[in-house]
Order: structure tokens, then C-alpha cells, then sequence
């Protein structure tokens, strides 16, 4: 008797999608937060120069993996909103922190807010799929 064949199987890209979406909002927290620390400038420019540099290149390559395989599983509806999210949030970083349009705390609110989107999505979903398979 086949215990495994009545179960759904969770394709391996959704799988590396929603870990992709998870590890971009982790990145997004990780550079909210130190440029909340109480550092001085040098202090600040060490950090990002030893991990922040290593992190955007990872995130480059996670947002482009993420935004093929939401396209590719496209049925998979919470891919498609952490996709809108995703691309809400660069137009925000490119409107507010590039062009200096809007405070410093409003940027980092929707950074947060963004990220977390992204987490519980990616979390609830996976967890949901995976209990379920």
C-alpha cells in the first residue's frame, strides 16, 4: 500500500520561492536595523562594507529567482502578492531614499511593514502547504 500517492506534492519551486521572499525580508530587517544602532560613521561604513556588500549581491539574485518562479507558479496566489509587495517596496526605496523624497521614518515603516508582509506570507503559506502535503 502507497501512503504517499493521495498527498499533494509541494513543487520545489514554490518551495525555493518562498524561501527566496523570506530571506530578501530578512535582509530588508537586517539593514533597518543597524541603521538604527547608536554607531559612529566608521563604525556604521564597517558594517556595511563587510556584510551589507555580500547581502545586497545575494538579495539581487534571490529577487530575480523569486519574481521568475512567481511568474512560473503563477497559480500559487500568496507568490503573486509577495511579488506586489516586493515591487511596491523597490518603488518606495527608489522614490524615498534615492531621490530624497519623505522622512526617514516613514522609509523605514515601510520597510518593516513590507518585510513583514513578506515573513507571514512566506511563513503561514509554506507551513500551511507543508502540514497539508
Amino acid at each position: 500500500m502507497n501512503f504517499y500517492q493521495d498527498k499533494p506534492i509541494i513543487p520545489q519551486r514554490v518551495k525555493r520561492a518562498y524561501m527566496c521572499y523570506i530571506w530578501i525580508a530578512c535582509a530588508v530587517w537586517f539593514e533597518t536595523i543597524v541603521s538604527m544602532l547608536p554607531l559612529d560613521s566608521d563604525a556604521r561604513q564597517f558594517i556595511f562594507m563587510l556584510l551589507w556588500i555580500p547581502v545586497v549581491l545575494s538579495i539581487l539574485g534571490a529577487t530575480l529567482m523569486a519574481l521568475t518562479y512567481s511568474v512560473k507558479e503563477w497559480r500559487e496566489w500568496p507568490l503573486l502578492v509577495m511579488m506586489a509587495v516586493l515591487v511596491v517596496m523597490a518603488v518606495i526605496f527608489l522614490a524615498l531614499d534615492v531621490r530624497g523624497m519623505g522622512s526617514s521614518d516613514i522609509n523605514i515603516g515601510w520597510y518593516v511593514a513590507g518585510s513583514a508582509i513578506l515573513i507571514l506570507l512566506s511563513l503561514t503559506r509554506y507551513i500551511t502547504r507543508l502540514r497539508s502535503a
